[in-house]
């Protein structure tokens, strides 16, 4: 060890070295004896949240408008004001961006990026989708918000609110032909963020609905 948890504030030291005991995340251990656990996989962008799902619909936490570099922080300006990037961020947001090159900070652009998504891919090939999330308009697990084309076309009638939308939506036989599902925050297994241990059993909730149904036989759960 070299120290780095060190630089953290008192309140923080501890959450590096964290963990779930299993009795509080039984369901996770269920589902990877029963199917696929894995255990050598690292994210793909090195920022908080915000790029973090941005990542998960397009595959980038890239700024089109600005070459060469990526969205690093989900901390808008100024401070005072709430954190929630998006196009339908408050005037004046803005977001940390970084050079993948040497990681040298780079310009703070809005929040609204105008760049290819996956929707995109799926629409030309007329495949159904939906992002289910907690509550519309700007924020950091708001993916789609964050994306101008969809934010203010006709794909973003496939934001859904509430997620446990999706728990009727399998039951009744309209599932898409993919799906993104977001938890509450108290649903979630966010350190420092979760109110509740209520992760596991929200994914297990949706797992099991899907196993129930018609379109568990062709269906792929990552």
């Amino acid at each position: 060890m070299d120290g780095f948890d060190r630089r953290f504030q008192p309140q923080f030291h501890l959450r590096p070295f964290a963990y779930a005991p299993r009795a509080e995340v039984q369901p996770y251990y269920d589902m990877a004896r029963e199917y696929v656990f894995g255990d050598r996989m690292f994210e793909s962008n090195q920022g908080p949240s915000f790029p973090a799902h941005l990542y998960m619909i397009s595959g980038t936490a890239t700024d089109p408008s600005i070459a060469l570099y990526r969205v690093a922080s989900n901390f808008p300006s100024p401070p005072a004001k709430p954190r929630s990037p998006g196009c339908d961020a408050l005037a004046g947001s803005t977001v940390n961006t970084i050079s993948p090159a040497d990681g040298s900070a780079g310009p703070t652009p809005f929040p609204c990026f105008d760049r290819p998504a996956l929707s995109d891919f799926l629409d030309d090939r007329n495949i159904t989708w939906r992002y289910y999330q907690h509550q519309m308009g700007a924020g950091l697990w708001h993916a789609f918000d964050a994306i101008k084309h969809v934010r203010y076309g006709p794909d973003y009638a496939n934001v859904i609110d509430p997620p446990e939308t999706i728990l009727t939506d399998i039951s009744q036989g309209k599932l898409a032909g993919l799906s993104w599902v977001m938890p509450y925050s108290a649903h979630s297994d966010h350190a420092g963020v979760a109110s509740s241990a209520e992760g596991p059993s929200w994914v297990a909730a949706v797992v099991n609905a899907v196993g129930k149904s018609k379109y568990w036989r062709n269906t792929v759960i990552l």
